[in-house]
């Protein structure tokens, strides 16, 4: 089962699309369609510790931090199987609405109605929040992997690609293991060197 998923994540890395004759927005609703996936391929390819979410029992629990930019794409997950948990979804619109979680996406947008903030100011305040917390901080947003996200996500929109910087480092530093068929992904994948 782990080779077909690895292989799927290889394939959706790298999957192009028909042309560049695609109109923007639709590389947009492709970008969050291919981010929702790896989050969820992050629950497989990540380890974390047996009591990383304590109250989770059998779930997988996925967080978004500010505006939710996945609409149908992650919410046709939600309830899914990943391995032995179920997974779900938990938006907070700030900091103080956070419960813990497995995984924490630092949205790129505000959630409605909040103050104006931006993603380095999610980010700060979830890193003050969890601590030394097993939680894998993922972000969109640019410069995120190298102030304390672990993943950070790039989109290549000339060559049609969400790629990744992973701060190797951090995610040890959180108790987390990357699996090494992530982290090989070649052209997609760029690890951080620990110092800097």
């Amino acid at each position: 089962m782990l080779r077909w998923f690895g292989t799927a994540l290889l394939i959706l890395s790298a999957w192009g699309g028909a042309g560049a004759a695609w109109a923007q927005q639709d590389f947009v609703d492709l970008e969050y369609e291919r981010k929702a996936t790896y989050l969820i391929y992050f629950g497989i390819y990540v380890q974390w510790p047996a009591d990383a979410v304590p109250a989770a029992g059998d779930r997988f629990v996925i967080g978004i931090l500010g505006g939710d930019p996945f609409g149908r794409h992650l919410r046709r997950f939600e309830g899914k199987p990943l391995g032995d948990k179920r997974i779900v979804i938990h938006r907070f619109n700030s900091i103080d609405d956070y419960r813990p979680c497995h995984l924490l996406f630092i949205s790129g947008r505000p959630a409605p109605q909040q103050r104006a903030e931006t993603p380095r100011d999610r980010l700060r305040d979830a890193l003050e929040h969890v601590g030394d917390d097993p939680v894998l901080i993922v972000g969109e947003s640019e410069g995120l992997a190298r102030q304390g996200a672990m993943i950070e996500f790039v989109a290549d929109v000339r060559d049609r690609l969400i790629k990744m910087e992973i701060d190797l480092a951090a995610a040890r530093n959180a108790g987390l293991e990357i699996s090494s068929r992530l982290l090989n992904l070649k052209g997609i994948v760029t690890v951080l060197e620990e110092d800097g």
